[in-house]
């Protein structure tokens, strides 16, 4: 019996046995909703949600300085300063964000590299010592992609790990710092806690005090060891004895005064003993030397053409001087756009103005972005830029250019991301004026700019134009884009266009209702949507945003969607034959089919294709579905729906108490099982509400 809804199955791992410390939880794909804001600080995303939760099972403390945590691309995260775990303590690394809450009494950082980078559908997590040795790696598949974390059933000692949401009654998807449960990890502990929380740098030898406090038997007394993450700030005594017979023992927080204008800095009070969990207090050291002066530049206009184009530069200083001051200029093109060397603002006085040119050419390059920056030659008071459009005033013919071949995810580690561009034109041509974009989700929510690689300076010259991962293995790309340039874990839209004026994080669907209210962009030439999940129909000519994902704005944008392949977004995406052909789903790996199965599953022949020929693909056709019978059990809720012909297509059983006039099709619930029949047949067995209408119609509908 097949079902169209599988199970989560439990992944693999493989455990040093002499680990000082495990990785006991990972949450590579955070639940798409509020629900999925994992480090608590009231926003959920993506990436700065991830963690990794490693436990001290050693028997006693390890200090965690010079250890770090690596995945299939390199180093994200190094422990720069001394960090102690307890024995059986917790320590949760997220991938950024500012993490809130008590964790379960963990020990809690975010990812000194920017982000963790766990792959939905696969990655390897390895924690390396000081030496570099490994001392707990584990690997996972798509099962990181489920809107869950992966964890250790049991906790720390167990050898497998499975999804959050399969343990107990479902209800937590995952749990940092503490136990799959939801419970601390067993152990007393230490705080710390400190006041003022904030204070002067010039507060001098007694600008704090702080108190560190334990819990559990106080009969002896205890040694705790205190440091600082910033001894240039702040520091404190290497250690404070708890006495025998007391909880809590005080020690006083130093000031640093430096003669650096470095305005206020954080700084981690921690503390440590045999036997204890740490525990931590952050305090902010605020700068005492006066602040150094600010400069800005305003343009105006911002867009000039080329043609005779110019434009006034102001110039402002937050605080005027006693004296005159003068600020280098430069142009970052001076081909598009000229400056003067340099502008001088009076004394007593906080602005100045300059003239700036623009440059005529004969070159169709459409508008170009030119950087106007000032300088202080004493290099006291920081730069300042402004950003100028200057306009093409040359006829621009858009080139016979489409996308033609996709990759977002690989297994294992994302070393083959890539975007293909085809041309059927002979000869070389310019990829002048043009941009890939690609819009998927931020902080703002959806139709946001995630990608934007000028072309400009690029040309096709054997009909096949790469942009590629600079870790790609399959091609040498022609142009190389960061390692993991494209998302793969929700719907994203790659577009072809030419004279992009926006920028990678703008939101072009700032009301996120899934139209964009900006298309910042000549001309869409080609563009493709990779879908996890659609867009829902409303019943009422409209739509509603999907549930675990953006939206798909491929109806917006007039390009094709393709997906979902299974329950994800398709990986690989390409068209048959290049360039005019329909998008078809790719192999997400190679497959040698299964001659055995009934029916015969045939071998996968057509693979990735990057800078060559796409290849040519025939879905396996199944005869005509016929209906042969159907029988409903009003007391069991039961529909069996007797059918032949299924092939080896995939179907869709809906509903509709009205053919879709005024009840949109929608599909069952909890969809449905297959029962082969000694005949040849097929039972479509079901489970819906029948007594809740008088009528109820099917039908079956292949999967788009």
């Amino acid at each position: 019996m097949k079902k169209l809804i599988f199970p989560f199955a439990a992944v693999s791992l493989s455990l040093s046995a002499s680990a000082q410390l495990v990785i006991n939880e990972i949450l590579a794909d955070p639940p798409g909703d509020i629900t999925g804001d994992a480090n608590g600080d009231g926003t959920r995303e993506g990436s700065q949600d991830e963690f990794i939760e490693l436990v001290n099972n050693s028997g006693g403390a390890v200090d965690l300085n010079g250890w770090s945590i690596t995945d299939g691309t390199g180093e994200r995260h190094f422990f720069s300063a001394s960090t102690v775990v307890a024995d059986g303590q917790a320590i949760v690394i997220f991938g950024g964000g500012v993490p809130t809450g008590d964790f379960g009494g963990a020990i809690v950082d975010v990812a000194s590299g920017g982000l963790l980078g766990m792959n939905n559908s696969g990655d390897t997590m390895t924690l390396l010592d000081a030496s570099f040795a490994v001392v707990d790696t584990f690997t996972y598949s798509s099962e990181g992609g489920q809107d869950q974390s992966l964890t250790r059933d049991p906790d720390v000692t167990g050898q497998s790990f499975v999804g959050h949401g399969s343990l107990g009654d479902g209800s937590i998807l995952f749990s940092p710092g503490s136990r799959n449960t939801g419970a601390p990890f067993a152990g007393d502990s230490l705080s710390v806690t400190i006041e003022p929380a904030s204070f002067s740098e010039g507060a001098g030898a007694s600008a704090a005090s702080g108190t560190v406090s334990r819990t559990g038997d106080t009969t002896a007394a205890v040694e705790v060891i205190l440091s600082s993450s910033d001894v240039g700030e702040a520091t404190v005594p290497g250690s404070v004895t708890i006495p025998a017979g007391a909880s809590s023992a005080p020690f006083t927080v130093a000031a640093v005064d430096d003669s650096e204008q470095d305005e206020e800095q954080t700084v981690v009070i921690s503390a440590s003993a045999a036997g204890l969990f740490s525990g931590s207090f952050q305090v902010t050291v605020e700068d005492d030397e006066p602040p150094i002066p600010t400069i800005s530049l305003i343009s105006d206009p911002t867009s000039i053409s080329e043609n005779g184009g110019s434009a006034t530069v102001t110039i402002e200083i937050s605080t005027a001087a006693d004296s005159p001051i003068t600020f280098n200029l430069e142009s970052d093109d001076t081909s598009e756009l000229t400056v003067p060397g340099s502008v001088t603002i009076d004394a007593d006085s906080t602005t100045a103005t300059f003239a700036v040119t623009a440059v005529d050419d004969a070159i169709v390059d459409g508008t170009q972005i030119v950087s106007v920056t000032a300088t202080d030659p004493s290099l006291v008071i920081l730069p300042t830029s402004v950003n100028i459009s200057v306009n093409d005033d040359e006829a621009f013919a858009v080139p016979d250019v489409v996308i033609n071949e996709v990759r977002i995810d690989d297994p294992g580690a994302d070393d083959d991301e890539y975007v293909e561009l085809f041309t059927p034109t002979a000869g070389s041509v310019s990829l002048g004026r043009l941009f890939l974009v690609v819009i998927g989700d931020g902080s703002g929510g959806s139709g946001v700019v995630e990608r934007a690689i000028d072309l400009s300076g690029q040309s096709i010259d054997d009909g096949y134009f790469l942009v590629g991962s600079e870790i790609m293995l399959l091609a040498t790309p022609d142009l190389t884009a960061p390692a993991n340039f494209l998302e793969n874990s929700d719907n994203i839209s790659i577009l072809l266009v030419s004279d992009f004026t926006g920028s990678v994080g703008d939101d072009l669907d700032a009301n996120d209702d899934g139209t964009l209210e900006t298309k910042p962009w000549g001309t869409l030439l080609s563009g493709v949507s990779l879908v996890e999940e659609p867009n829902l129909d409303d019943g009422a000519g409209g739509f509603i945003k999907p549930g675990g994902t953006e939206w798909d704005y491929s109806a917006d944008l007039g390009i094709e969607a393709v997906g979902p392949d299974g329950n994800f977004v398709p990986g690989h995406v390409f068209r048959s034959p290049n360039g005019s052909g329909d998008w078809q789903i790719g192999p997400f790996a190679p497959s040698a089919g299964d001659p055995d199965a009934e029916p015969p599953v045939p071998p996968v022949d057509v693979q990735d294709s990057p800078g060559a020929e796409n290849g040519t693909v025939t879905p396996p056709e199944g005869e005509e579905l016929q209906v042969l019978g159907f029988e409903i059990d009003m007391e069991l809720g039961r529909g069996d729906l007797v059918v032949a012909g299924l092939g080896t297509k995939v179907w869709i059983l809906q509903a509709s108490d009205d053919l879709g006039l005024n009840d949109a099709w929608a599909d069952v619930p909890g969809g449905f099982s297959e029962i082969d029949n000694p005949d040849g047949s097929t039972t479509i067995r079901f489970f819906d509400s029948f007594s809740t209408t008088s009528t109820r119609y099917y039908r079956m509908i292949e999967q788009p």
